[in-house]
């Protein structure tokens, strides 16, 4: 008998049985699929009531009465098992129990979210978004991708390196700008353009007409593109290498290192390339005083540049949403060959420039990610502040020292 009512579920201590109904009975519980025991499992009879829980080993002993009895044995992930068993007297039975495990299907999960591309491309700004993700691994140049946006056009005057014109809705020159991070492309120095940048850097350009906004900070008539890096919030390695005309080569890495949940991580990527652009051309040839169309050979005119970038900070804490401290270091090396026209020679120059600088961002939402007054919902943000000084270049005889120190915020209704 037991010492009061036992709930099911609950483990009960019996009282002792008479003498006469001192029989053993020990049940073992396993699993038939991993061959383990299954400690914990609840064992019932369900005739008295009485529950036990199975030890480390599987096991449980009941002390009862000759008799017709029934066994039910519950763990949860398993389907229940109920065994019926005689007890004689005089024979104690060691009862094995297999419980099935319960595999249930669930329906299909949904996770309906939005990208930031596609947040950018659902806003009140006319803005297009090119998302270049697809084209990793693929020989596709940032030129082409972007003249497939409607009313965006860049015109190359030759090979790798050569001057490449932007044109949006038919406003070029400085009425559009072009911005790598929300940083003007110019202050990485010269060799760095849209004809030189590797796709398997980036993660999307933001194609802006018109009014530009204004976190970018620009005064262009026609509008703006934003080149965005890549920005995964996982460990990852990514190299590329190309090798084509013209002694023509392109390579690229890029990577980040992810600190655990610490929010701290490391990141850098860089470029390089180099074309001989030694390609066949068409022009005047003086012979005997008498200039003449002929295809010649170009030479002296190889084009080299590299960039490369270090960037160390903190995401996702509670004293700042981003902290990011970034230097990099761009160079550019071109030969001289010709002027425009390619109707006066040079002879052997060359343009030379390094750039470096550093640059500190922060952002922190100032409070909770929505709050009401009213009935419009508010959600401010602030952009914090970009701080970049590049080192002194020279070309020349020429010397400057660009600066600049921009803040960006902005307060979004909706």
């Amino acid at each position: 008998m037991l010492n009061g009512q036992a709930a099911y579920g609950q483990v009960a201590t019996p009282s002792s049985p008479p003498a006469a109904c001192a029989l053993g009975l020990q049940v073992h519980v396993t699993d038939p699929a991993t061959g383990q025991v299954l400690p914990g499992a609840v064992v019932r009879l369900l005739e008295t009531g009485e529950v036990l829980a199975a030890d480390a080993a599987g096991d449980c002993a009941f002390q009862v009465c000759p008799g017709h009895y029934r066994v039910e044995v519950r763990l949860m992930g398993y389907h229940p098992e109920v065994k019926a068993i005689h007890l004689r007297a005089g024979q104690p039975v060691r009862l094995t129990l297999a419980l099935r495990a319960a595999t249930q299907e669930l329906s299909t999960v949904q996770v309906q979210g939005q990208s930031e591309a596609t947040t950018v491309q659902r806003s009140v700004q006319a803005v297009a978004v090119l998302d270049v993700r697809p084209y990793y691994g693929q020989a596709f140049g940032l030129t082409e991708l972007v003249n497939r946006v409607p009313g965006v056009r860049i015109r190359q005057d030759g090979g790798l390196g050569s001057n490449a014109n932007l044109s949006l809705n038919g406003l070029g020159g400085k009425q559009v700008r072009v911005f790598l991070d929300g940083i003007p492309l110019e202050f990485y120095g010269r060799g760095l353009g849209l004809n030189v940048l590797p796709v398997s850097l980036l993660e999307r350009v933001d194609v802006y007409r018109g009014v530009t906004p204004v976190g970018l900070g620009a005064d262009a008539l026609g509008g703006a593109l934003n080149v965005v890096t890549r920005r995964e919030r996982f460990s990852y390695a990514d190299a590329s290498y190309e090798h084509s005309s013209f002694n023509t080569h392109k390579a690229a890495l890029n990577g980040r290192y992810v600190v655990g949940k610490s929010g701290l991580y490391v990141a850098g990527n860089g470029l390089f390339n180099h074309a001989d652009n030694d390609y066949k051309v068409q022009a005047e040839v003086i012979n005997a005083g008498t200039p003449e169309l002929r295809t010649v050979r170009r030479f002296h005119d190889q084009f080299q540049n590299y960039l490369g970038r270090v960037e160390l900070g903190w995401q996702d804490r509670k004293w700042a949403d981003k902290l990011a401290l970034t230097a990099f270091a761009a160079g550019v090396d071109r030969q001289i060959q010709h002027n425009v026209q390619m109707r006066q020679a040079y002879g052997k120059p060359a343009m030379r420039k390094p750039a470096s600088a550093p640059r500190l961002r922060t952002r922190k939402r100032l409070c909770g990610p929505a709050w009401t007054c009213g009935r419009t919902p508010v959600t401010p943000a602030f952009g914090g502040a970009d701080r970049y000084q590049p080192q002194r270049l020279q070309l020349g005889r020429q010397r400057y020292c660009p600066a600049a120190l921009q803040f960006r915020g902005n307060l979004r209704f909706g």
